[in-house]
């Protein structure tokens, strides 16, 4: 990376002693982002010339930072995103097809976790500091910086595959964990309805049923058995 272009990211990134201990991503089917277990995840654009292009570096940084959350961008940028909260990632992930950047098919996205105590090289920015100095307020849509302000975080270039610290879990894990965290009992087919909806529904209460009374069946009779007797049995051979 050129002097200039170091100046330019280093002014913007977010320190590392301040980064969450753990970021977690959503890898769908369509993201630019390409992700293998042995070389991590990297962004599809990987230049280190690529702010300056243009003649103007800080220009290109902003730019760069607005296609990262317009999904009608087709400019290959140099960021990966990350959410700061699991819970937060889990719920934009089962909205991706509620937007149209998913199929039906339940193993098409899945979740990862990094682990950013090892990433003291990679350059983290916070989505809600670049929008704030930047003034990207109307650049960006408002519903994307409603649903990623608070705690997006994006990096540039790439993670290495030892960040990568938890088993991706997919679509399908998700729903089912989303529905046992609730206490609910969630059938199959529930869950492949198209208009399932995990949020909503009773939460499950273990004492919300009357107690069994074997007397209230009308063929029990307590007398009905012949009564112990310790006895009666053959003794046990020893041997």
């Amino acid at each position: 990376m050129e002097k200039d272009h170091r100046l330019l990211v280093d002014k913007y990134r977010h320190p590392h002693q301040q980064l969450p201990s753990n970021l977690y991503r959503i890898q769908y089917l369509t993201t630019n982002t390409i992700h293998q277990w042995d070389t991590g995840l990297q962004a599809v654009n990987t230049r280190t010339d690529i702010f300056g292009q243009s003649g103007n570096a800080a220009e290109d940084f902003k730019q760069a930072v607005c296609n990262q959350f317009n999904w009608r961008n087709k400019d290959p940028t140099p960021f990966i995103s990350f959410f700061s909260d699991e819970g937060h990632a889990e719920n934009w992930g089962l909205k991706l097809e509620e937007w149209g950047r998913s199929n039906r098919d339940m193993n098409d996205w899945y979740l990862l976790t990094i682990d950013t105590s090892t990433l003291k090289d990679v350059y983290f920015f916070k989505l809600s500091t670049l929008i704030d100095k930047l003034h990207l307020e109307r650049r960006i849509p408002q519903e994307v910086q409603h649903a990623h302000k608070p705690g997006a975080y994006i990096c540039l270039h790439r993670i290495p595959p030892g960040a990568i610290v938890e088993e991706a879990r997919s679509k399908l894990q998700i729903i089912e964990l989303t529905a046992w965290r609730d206490n609910t009992i969630v059938s199959w087919e529930e869950m492949m309805e198209e208009s399932y909806d995990p949020t909503d529904h009773e939460p499950y209460d273990p004492t919300d049923h009357e107690p069994y009374d074997p007397t209230d069946d009308e063929f029990y009779d307590p007398t009905d058995h012949e009564p112990y007797d310790p006895t009666d049995h053959e003794p046990e051979e020893l041997w």
